[in-house]
């Protein structure tokens, strides 16, 4: 055989190769079904959608996620009799808790994230919650004075975390634990991680906004994941759209949990500082590669404001973020600009 037709029996191969590769893609992407469940947990909608090719074997996933979830939510709610971070508070000034890994690493990212944003994220802040009435459905305007009776108690840097014997310890009888601006954000990371192992290459998990993606989308191209207009009073107005591949999504707003008082609206996104609703901006979106992040970061650069809150999110590997503030003016960070879409 000479070199010019083995030359050209080496490219019929190579052709023929690429043709029953792309030929197997089609199959294997149409053969990809979508699965989806949602449930009302976590005092939100959970909702988590798997791409996989058996419906038993979507069934199953989603099944199992949920489980997951379940169990978490007995954990890390407050309003749960018997969960561990009600055992903690129920034992605050008397005695340590021992606790599972969950908790600990939950307590210990809350605490990190207390230190990098000066006191802006606290997971002490349940005295001021309870004092303002979020999670009771009995929500007041407290007066100055109760407010600056319940500051001294909220302050994460008195949680006392012992590694070792995996227990803590709130040193103040009147102290308390609240989870919700990063327990959720874990748990979400904790579904995905469990998907993963299953092998899973595509799928979404959102638990009322806080979102992570695993992969693309189906078609190959990047999740879309829309950012709702913070003064449109329906939820259908888009503002935003930012499109992710393996990565977290988290917005916080003073339009998710809010009430009016003489006129005046009053949000669940309190300033731990002063103890009042943090008045700087009124969306605050974050991209970074853990919910976990997202979700106390969300939060976080809430209270810190558009300056602040921006100069934190530069200083972050990993983390960009979308910041409006109550002049309704949109600030981007610069990992963002060239590919955010601005409506």
């Amino acid at each position: 055989m000479t070199f010019k037709k083995a030359a050209e029996l080496l490219a019929v191969v190579i052709i023929l190769g690429i043709i029953i590769f792309t030929i197997l893609n089609i199959v294997n992407q149409e053969s990809i079904q979508k699965y989806s469940k949602t449930e009302l947990l976590l005092d939100t909608v959970f909702d988590i959608t798997v791409f996989t090719e058996d419906e038993a074997e979507g069934n199953r996933l989603l099944r199992e996620a949920f489980n997951e979830v379940r169990a978490l939510e007995k954990t890390f709610s407050r309003f749960v009799s018997g969960s561990e971070v009600d055992e903690i508070n129920q034992n605050a000034g008397e005695g340590s808790v021992e606790v599972r890994s969950d908790m600990l690493k939950v307590i210990k990212s809350g605490i990190y994230f207390g230190e990098i944003t000066e006191g802006s994220f606290d997971i002490t802040i349940a005295p001021l919650m309870e004092l303002w009435g979020f999670g009771t459905g009995k929500q007041r305007v407290p007066s100055q004075e109760e407010i600056e009776e319940i500051l001294p108690l909220v302050d994460y840097r008195e949680i006392q975390l012992d590694e070792q014997r995996f227990t803590v310890y709130l040193p103040q009888e009147e102290m308390s634990l609240d989870l919700g601006g990063i327990a959720k954000g874990y748990i979400v990371d904790r579904i995905v991680q469990y998907l993963e192992s299953q092998n899973v290459e595509i799928a979404s998990v959102n638990a009322g906004g806080d979102i992570r993606v695993i992969g693309t989308r189906e078609d190959g191209t990047p999740w879309r994941i829309g950012i709702r207009n913070p003064r449109n009073s329906n939820g259908q107005d888009i503002i935003a759209v930012i499109p992710i591949v393996d990565q977290a999504v988290v917005t916080s707003g003073d339009y998710e949990r809010f009430f009016t008082s003489d006129g005046k609206r009053y949000h669940h996104i309190l300033d731990p500082h002063n103890g009042f609703p943090a008045a700087k901006v009124i969306s605050v979106t974050i991209v970074a590669e853990e919910c976990i992040t997202a979700d106390a970061l969300s939060t976080a650069v809430f209270v810190l404001g558009p300056r602040k809150g921006m100069e934190l999110v530069e200083s972050l590997s990993g983390v960009e973020g979308l910041i409006i503030d109550n002049q309704e003016k949109l600030h981007v960070s610069s990992g963002l600009q060239d590919i955010i879409e601005i409506r």
